[in-house]
């Protein structure tokens, strides 16, 4: 990484995440009409329709041999079949098989424990019993009459030791999934088994969660997947809590969830945008909780999670007591432009920031949140199929993250510094080598380790700097600087790698590609190869890269010219200095600055002069209630 210019250094800064009864209406907010009547009947058929074949392919499967099965997805069909009154035998027989993997004796440290599936020998993961008792206790508290008696008995016995492993089971607090279904597994079946114990030592859990959240933001923030976990625990409990205070309280959190999805929902596209702590599809997003943006008319697509998720189905009729997000946080969804910041956690770079267009959503944060996290996301109006531009590093050179290809869904860690204005982002990536591994898990067999940015490979224009190209003619060498220009629609986009590092002394080498898995579901990548060679380790611990994007809204072909011109002469300033790495790009009207420290502790971001906090959740620079 060669520096380009010299400056003065940066001054420091200290540095140290349906079910809302909507069935009963729909809200409209200025740019979506409400659904109508025949349109949410349909949806409402869809989405039974989706649940009731998961739980019917489940079913056929209940006897055979040697066929893994999880006790979540046991619970979840047990719940629906009784929550649309279908089949009370079919629900036992799933509670059966579910509690027959329970472990019972009382001498045993897991006592209480229901593993994630079903007949494990060996207890794995106690993230599974959390999951089996989310859909038991509105089971038990809507439904259970509809059992017979001494079915009913058993289960309530079996939950009873069950709460014994939920206690001992640590859970820590940012894990917000988890923790929430673990607070309300406790506060719930503490009110279904008469517990008071149980539902104090609950709402104990819960008051800690909202303290951190109160200071720190939602910390598994953004989740297409998990949000909708969060969001089947909070509604539940919403609907059949006995408690007015309680369901007033709950519908506060529920209130906050409900603007964050609606912030950072992306109408044109209808998914959420942004940066996502979780998400389990590298190319175009998604997850369970895509189920509540189709039933809001948000999206036109169903939720894409594989598992039995039948908690929706507790809004699916007229129940009054459901809740109902107000008119006033759904229409935060159709307010362009906005711009969202919110905290994740507590360093000052934990800030979200997305910047939400008619054509285009960027969204962006800093730090390091895991391998299934999507720490810069922009998308672009289209169909939810087109591929969106992400980041993603990966030692397999397939970083799509396709499962049919037999590489894992996830990708190597990836530590980010992010500074964004609007449609203008430079961010600093650093890898580890030392986490590359073969798609086997080796570590001594790593053949590539390239950082990548996913596109979508169909776009309306692809040029570099400014001649057009066509990726069906090969993969295409670059150098170092190089403007990579796309317009898809209304949007342009414009990026450039201004910084790269090569492993085991090799040069970075940057391609421009469309290839294997990603081709055939419409992606290219921008690839910049920091290893390509015989099967080793790579020992580099610290290997940099810089990027900056440019996007902004242009009509045609003319407007898409002119804005390549324009972003060939955005300019990027870089220097090693004493303090570490820093980095000016002035890009699309903004400057933007950052400097790292060489173990990538965050020095300065700022952003047109002004140092970079994190508001806890604002819209368009107005403050939004916290719980």
């Amino acid at each position: 990484m060669n520096p380009v210019t010299t400056r003065k250094p940066l001054r420091c800064v200290l540095v140290g995440l349906l079910a809302w009864g909507l069935f009963n209406s729909f809200a409209a907010t200025p740019s979506q009409a409400a659904l109508d009547d025949a349109t949410l009947k349909s949806r409402r058929a869809a989405l039974l329709s989706k649940v009731m074949q998961a739980v019917d392919e489940l079913r056929a499967k209940l006897n055979e041999p040697r066929v893994t099965i999880s006790t979540r997805d046991l619970a979840n069909a047990a719940f629906a079949e009784l929550e649309i009154k279908r089949d009370p035998a079919a629900a036992s027989a799933f509670i059966d098989k579910m509690l027959s993997s329970q472990v019972t004796d009382p001498s045993d440290p897991n006592y209480g424990l229901i593993p994630f599936y079903a007949a494990a020998r060996t207890p794995s993961d106690n993230n599974g019993l959390e999951f089996a008792l989310q859909p038991i206790w509105p089971l038990l508290i809507q439904d259970g009459s509809q059992l017979p008696p001494a079915e009913r008995e058993k289960l309530v016995s079996a939950m009873r030791i069950a709460l014994n492993a939920v206690r001992r089971h640590p859970v820590v607090v940012g894990y917000t999934n988890i923790y929430l279904m673990q607070s309300f597994n406790l506060i719930m079946l503490g009110q279904a088994l008469h517990d008071s114990a149980a539902g104090e030592d609950g709402l104990q859990r819960l008051k800690m969660w909202e303290g951190e959240t109160q200071q720190f933001g939602i910390h598994e923030f953004g989740s297409p997947t998990y949000y909708g976990a969060d969001l089947h625990t909070l509604t539940m409990a919403y609907r059949d809590t006995n408690d007015p205070g309680l369901r007033a309280s709950f519908g506060r959190i529920l209130d906050l969830f409900w603007r964050d999805v609606a912030a950072n929902e992306f109408l044109p596209r209808g998914d959420l945008s942004g940066p996502h702590s979780r998400d389990y599809f590298l190319l175009t997003g998604g997850g369970d909780g895509d189920d509540y943006l189709y039933l809001e008319g948000f999206a036109d697509h169903l939720g894409v999670d594989p598992a039995v998720t039948a908690g929706i189905l507790a809004y699916v009729g007229t129940d009054a007591k459901s809740y109902k997000p107000a008119e006033s946080i759904l229409a935060l969804a159709s307010q362009t432009p906005r711009v969202v910041e919110q905290r994740w956690g507590p360093d000052p770079s934990n800030e979200r920031y997305n910047y939400v267009t008619d054509d285009f959503a960027l969204g962006s944060t800093s730090g390091i949140y895991g391998t299934e996290d999507k720490l810069v996301n922009l998308e672009l109006a289209g169909p939810f199929s087109m591929p969106a531009i992400s980041i993603v590093a990966d030692s397999f050179d397939e970083p799509y993250g396709l499962e049919d290809s037999g590489v894992n869904r996830v990708h190597l860690p990836t530590h980010y510094l992010s500074v964004q204005r609007e449609g203008a982002l430079l961010v600093l990536v650093a890898l580890d080598g030392r986490y590359a591994h073969s798609v086997e898990g080796n570590r001594n067999a790593v053949t590539s380790l390239a950082l990548n940015v996913l596109l979508p490979g169909h776009p309306d224009q692809l040029a570099v700097d400014g001649t057009p190209v066509d990726l069906a003619s090969g993969a295409i060498p670059l150098d170092i600087g190089r403007t990579v220009a796309l317009r898809v629609g209304k949007a342009a986009v414009a990026l450039r790698v201004i910084a790269a590092a090569g492993a085991l002394g090799q040069a970075p080498k940057l391609v421009l590609q469309s290839d294997g898995k990603g081709a055939e579901k419409g992606a290219a990548r921008l690839s910049v190869y920091a290893y390509r060679g015989p099967a080793t380790n790579i020992p580099d611990r610290n290997l940099h890269f810089g990027i900056v994007m440019d996007c902004q809204h242009v009509n045609g072909k003319a407007e898409f010219a002119a804005f390549v011109d324009r972003t060939r002469n955005d300019v990027v300033s870089q220097s090693n200095t004493p303090a570490g790495w820093v980095v000016d790009a002035r890009l699309g009207g903004h400057m933007l600055e950052a400097a790292w420290t060489v173990k990538n502790a965050v020095i300065d971001r700022r952003a047109d002069g002004q140092d970079l906090g994190s508001p806890f959740f604002d819209v368009n620079g107005v403050p939004q209630p916290s719980i």
